[in-house]
Order: structure tokens, then C-alpha cells, then sequence
């Protein structure tokens, strides 16, 4: 991934999908995003994900993660 392009990175944040039925939203933090995708510590699974911003309906922005944004 390249260099973030804005202040997404450390955020917490819930992602819902563009297209209903699509995939779960998503809870996590951001931990890195490009022109193209984001890249999100997925909590409920446990696991990292890349989401295309094409993908993506709507963020709900929530606290900043102190490990992360540092």
C-alpha cells in the first residue's frame, strides 16, 4: 500500500457495503489506505482486510487509536 492520503489511519470505524446483499459491515480500525483501498483490523473476525473503496457504501467514523496513529 502507499503512503495515506488522508487522516483515515487510526480511526476506528464501522464499514457498510455499496451494494445490498453485499458483505457484513465491517468494525476495525485503519491501519493503512491508498488511492484504491483501505486495509482495516477486522475485530469481529479476527483478521485484516482489504476493502476497495468501490466497495464501500458509507464509514462511520468513530475514536482515534493511539497505537495506531502514532
Amino acid at each position: 500500500m502507499n503512503t495515506p492520503t488522508t487522516d483515515l489511519v487510526g480511526r476506528n470505524v464501522r464499514i457498510f457495503p455499496a451494494i445490498t446483499p453485499g458483505w457484513t459491515p465491517i468494525s476495525g480500525v485503519i491501519l493503512a489506505e491508498d488511492d484504491v483501498t483501505i486495509l482495516i483490523e477486522d475485530r469481529e473476525r479476527n483478521r485484516q482486510s482489504v476493502i476497495p473503496f468501490s466497495a464501500i457504501g458509507r464509514i462511520e467514523l468513530g475514536s482515534w487509536v493511539k497505537e495506531v496513529a502514532a
